[in-house]
C-alpha cells in the first residue's frame, strides 16, 4: 500500500514535468505553448512540494513553503495567460503580467514571515501539528494561521474572478468571430472552456 501511495503522489510531478520540457523544447515555437509548458511546470512543482508535504518530510518542505504558496497562487494567471494567448494579440499579454502580482507578494510576505519572523525550528514545529489542529497559543502562530487563511482566501477569490472570465473570454471572442469575419463554418473558440 506504501508502494501504490508513493506512485500516486510522483506521478502527477512526473507527467507535467515531462509534457512541460516536451512543449517548451518543440519545434514550432508559439507563446501559447509557451505559457502552456510554463503553467505545466508550475503544476509540477506544486504537486512536488506536496510530495513532500504529504509524506511528512517538513524538513525539505519548510524552505519550500513560501514558494509553493506563491506557485498555488500562478495557476489560475497562467491559464489565462493561455487563453489571451489564443485568442488575442501578442501585444495584449504583455500587460497581463499584472494577474501574478498576488503571488509575488505572498511571495515576499510568505518569506518574511515564515524564514524571518517565524524561523525554522517554530515553523516546523507549526506544520507537523498543524494537520492535527492543534491550537497554537503564541502571537507569532497566530500570524501564521492568519496568513495562511488570507493565502485561501485569495486562492477562492481568484478561482472566481478567473472562473468567470475563462467562460467570458472565448464567448467574446466568438463574437468578433462573427463581427468581424466572415465564418462561414462556424469556428468557435468554444471548445477551450
Amino acid at each position: 500500500m506504501d508502494h501504490l501511495k508513493i506512485f500516486l503522489l510522483v506521478t502527477p510531478f512526473i507527467v507535467p514535468l515531462f509534457l512541460s520540457f516536451q512543449l517548451y523544447f518543440s519545434p514550432k515555437q508559439i507563446l501559447s505553448r509557451k505559457i502552456i509548458s510554463l503553467a505545466l511546470l508550475n503544476t509540477s512543482l506544486i504537486y512536488f512540494c506536496n510530495y513532500f508535504y504529504f509524506c511528512n518530510e517538513y524538513t525539505l518542505y519548510a524552505p519550500l513553503h513560501s514558494v509553493h504558496a506563491a506557485l498555488e497562487l500562478s495557476i489560475f494567471p497562467l491559464i489565462h495567460l493561455y487563453i489571451k494567448s489564443l485568442i488575442g494579440t501578442n501585444k495584449n499579454i504583455k500587460r497581463e503580467w499584472l494577474h501574478f502580482l498576488p503571488a509575488v507578494v505572498v511571495l515576499i510576505i510568505g518569506s518574511y514571515l515564515f524564514y524571518i519572523y517565524i524561523g525554522k525550528g517554530d515553523l516546523l514545529q507549526f506544520l507537523e501539528k498543524n494537520k492535527s489542529h492543534s491550537s497554537f497559543s503564541a502571537a507569532k502562530f497566530q500570524v501564521l494561521n492568519i496568513a495562511r487563511y488570507i493565502d485561501l482566501s485569495i486562492l477562492i477569490l481568484q478561482g472566481i474572478f478567473y472562473g468567470i472570465s475563462f467562460f467570458r473570454l472565448p464567448r467574446h471572442y466568438d463574437e468578433l468571430l462573427k463581427n468581424e469575419f466572415s465564418n462561414i463554418d462556424f469556428f468557435s473558440i468554444g471548445w477551450i472552456n
